[in-house]
């Protein structure tokens, strides 16, 4: 009995890992940070390549399901930046992914806006580029692009490199904060491992070439208020 309830919970806890390994890097937020609090909920479905990491099958990256929260500080001063951060934890287990995002100051940029950020979780880290034109009301645009590495679900596996990018519509009402994107990841799955026996010299293959493309949305609450859009 005891023998029986300590196999399923190893049994669980790594299907648990598994449903959250690969995931994209998850923007929550637009271009242009707005000062305070948000939170929300995103979802994304998952199409392309898949690859074998221990006995399961999995997409280059995943998208994510799951609830964000995050603050973001603005200045007054359009020549100063403005910083965003926040954590993105998958609904099936609290695993973390934590993003940080610096604006340009508005004043180099002018209408659009743009910046550079990095996510990071157990399994890897991304560092992407955001730009676009996001108004504080009403309806606008980004674009993301960005390259990162994530360790396999499996010691006998190598790293996952891989570029992604983000394109997306943004909504803004009153404290209603809505995205709809599509995302796509061209890389490679991690390659097996195996320790040389005459040198005792830990080697990796290469793995296989992968692509992948997923839609998502995610919605939520901003402490500030935007108005009714034109």
């Amino acid at each position: 009995m005891g023998r029986d309830v300590a196999v399923n919970g190893r049994r669980l806890a790594l299907s648990g890992v598994l449903l959250v390994t690969a995931c994209f890097p998850t923007i929550t937020h637009g271009p242009r940070v707005e000062h305070g609090l948000a939170f929300g909920v995103t979802a994304a479905t998952t199409s392309g390549d898949t690859h074998t990491e221990g006995d399961e099958g999995l997409a280059l990256r995943e998208g994510t399901f799951g609830a964000f929260i995050g603050h973001g500080w603005e200045s007054t001063n359009r020549r100063k930046p403005a910083v965003y951060l926040g954590v993105v934890v998958p609904v099936f287990v609290p695993y973390a992914q934590a993003d940080l995002y610096v604006q340009a100051p508005q004043a180099w940029t002018g209408p659009l806006a743009a910046g550079l950020g990095a996510t990071g979780s157990i399994e890897g880290g991304s560092l992407y580029t955001q730009f676009g034109f996001q108004p504080e009301r009403g309806i606008g645009w980004q674009a993301m692009a960005g390259y990162g590495v994530r360790t396999s679900s499996s010691s006998e596996q190598s790293t996952s490199p891989a570029w992604v990018g983000n394109i997306g519509l943004s909504f803004a009402s009153g404290h209603f904060r809505g995205l709809l994107f599509a995302q796509g990841a061209d890389g490679r799955a991690p390659g097996n491992c195996f320790t040389n026996s005459a040198t005792q010299v830990r080697q990796c293959e290469t793995g296989p070439h992968g692509r992948v493309v997923s839609f998502g949305v995610s919605l939520g609450r901003h402490q500030k208020n935007a108005g009714a859009p034109p």
